[in-house]
């Protein structure tokens, strides 16, 4: 979950939610000096890293009577609760539900329930990576273990204010705990009794996520322009987590001030990214740091990301990024063609949002169908006639344009195409002026159900 790097004695904690991790903490005199989420930074790797679990069904309760009932600190003071009509069910729903995020970043009430309840063994929470795993029931005998001097008395245990209150579990929903605390009951040496049956021996989970390969995004940095290069994730590193990875939360446009803290900006990028496949996000993230740096950082990743991704990012993105990728590869194409069609692609979207501005701002109401329809008399300016709704082939000729772009270079020719499919699919000038002429619509589907079937073909063909 989150670790915590201590110092005097210096020490690495891996905070478990629900394991005593508050009053573990104030056994230090100083707050801790960094933090990091879902993986230890390579710098930490030679510091004593120690983690305290708990029995699986005794922690389960514990959240869930904290989020219902509230809680009590090591200091007296009292926390509110936070979700009153929460019960039994409903917490192992959300440990359940994929779509609920976890990973700290997003402001989220479930996903804050969800840190609190999910697995002990789940990757994100680094147990594989302690060198001490300690247990709750023990330990004020066990915390000597670490060998650490100058540390204060183990303070009383935060609690919640109905430790041993009313909630209790079912025989269906204690079988369901079981399972999806599986590895927990495994690997952590518990008996479902609650009765400490063997020692601990945590395995090293087969996939350990994205947040080791990006960790300046998954930690409390503040990372400036100056360092651009740190904010991002190796140029040679894995994409395939990020591939595989779906951001999970809640959808919310963004339009995010600048950020002088290139970490705390790409946190607020986020929302409008989730649904899609991380992957996409972090393509948006070379964006910034190469319109930043001007082309100086980020810029071996992005082309990267596109040369073996490009088919998922171009699906996920919304059209706002798609225009910031064509603008990207207008500025730093790796060849002309793709530099030509990052042009391309940017005019197409700029003429567009111009015209819909221009039709936003007036905002007449306008019958439809028409009552009217121009033909060929319909001169405009220099030069330069109406569409002609029932004959005219512009809009036709442009798609077979697109199409052949493709065979000019794979990337610049996909996104025209990408670009062009969205521009025809929503309220926009272009499909207005497709739909006077009387043929009837080409049926799309939209771009969530459309990156949902492509990450569910991706994952099982």
């Amino acid at each position: 979950m989150t670790c915590f790097l201590l110092n005097d004695p210096k020490a690495v904690f891996i905070h478990i939610p629900k394991t005593a991790g508050t009053s573990v903490r104030a056994m230090w005199a100083t707050p801790a000096v960094r933090r990091s989420y879902g993986h230890i930074p390579p710098d930490w790797q030679d510091t004593i890293k120690f983690a305290v679990v708990r029995d699986p069904e005794a922690r389960f309760l514990s959240a869930v009577k904290m989020f219902k009932y509230g809680s009590t600190g090591v200091d007296g003071t009292g926390e509110a609760p936070r979700m009153p009509d929460l019960d039994v069910d409903q917490a192992l729903d959300v440990i359940d539900n994929p779509r609920v995020p976890f990973d700290r970043i997003q402001s989220h009430l479930r996903g804050n329930l969800k840190r609190h309840l999910m697995p002990q063994t789940h990757p994100f929470n680094c147990l594989h990576l302690a060198d001490h795993v300690l247990r709750q029931e023990t330990l004020k005998q066990d915390i000597s273990k670490l060998g650490l001097a100058g540390l204060s008395p183990l303070l009383q245990m935060r609690l919640g204010v109905a430790e041993t209150g009313d909630l209790t579990l079912n025989e269906g929903q204690r079988a369901r705990l079981h399972r999806l605390f599986a590895d927990d009951y495994a690997q952590l040496g518990y008996g479902f009794d609650g009765q400490i049956a063997r020692d601990v021996a945590v395995k090293r989970p087969p996939a350990t996520g994205v947040w080791p390969l990006w960790p300046a995004f998954f930690s409390d940095r503040d990372i400036r322009l100056e360092n651009a290069s740190d904010a991002l994730p190796a140029d040679d590193v894995d994409l395939r987590p990020f591939v595989e990875d779906v951001i999970a939360g809640v959808p919310k446009s963004t339009w995010p001030a600048r950020s002088d803290n290139l970490i705390e900006h790409f946190h607020k990028l986020l929302p409008e990214c989730i649904g899609q496949a991380r992957i996409a996000h972090l393509a948006a993230c070379c964006i910034v740091v190469i319109r930043r740096s001007k082309g100086r950082e980020g810029l071996a990743l992005f082309h990267r990301i596109l040369a073996q991704h490009s088919d998922v990012v171009f699906a996920d993105m919304n059209s706002r990024w798609l225009t910031s990728v064509a603008d990207t590869l207008a500025d730093h194409g790796q060849n002309p063609a793709q530099r030509a069609l990052g042009l391309c692609a940017s005019l197409l979207s700029g003429a567009v949002k111009l015209a819909e501005t221009e039709r936003l701002i007036y905002a007449v109401p306008r019958p439809w169908p028409p009552k009217a329809r121009l033909g060929e008399d319909g001169v405009m300016f220099d030069g330069v006639i109406s569409f002609w709704g029932q004959n005219g082939d512009m809009i036709e000729n442009l798609l077979e344009r697109v199409t052949k772009s493709v065979d000019l270079d794979p990337i610049g020719g996909q996104l025209v195409l990408e670009m062009t499919s969205r521009i025809l699919r929503h309220d926009t000038v272009f499909r207005r002026s497709a739909e006077l002429s009387g043929v009837p619509d080409v049926p799309y589907i939209s771009q969530d159900l459309r990156a949902r079937l492509n990450r569910i073909a991706r994952k099982h063909l």
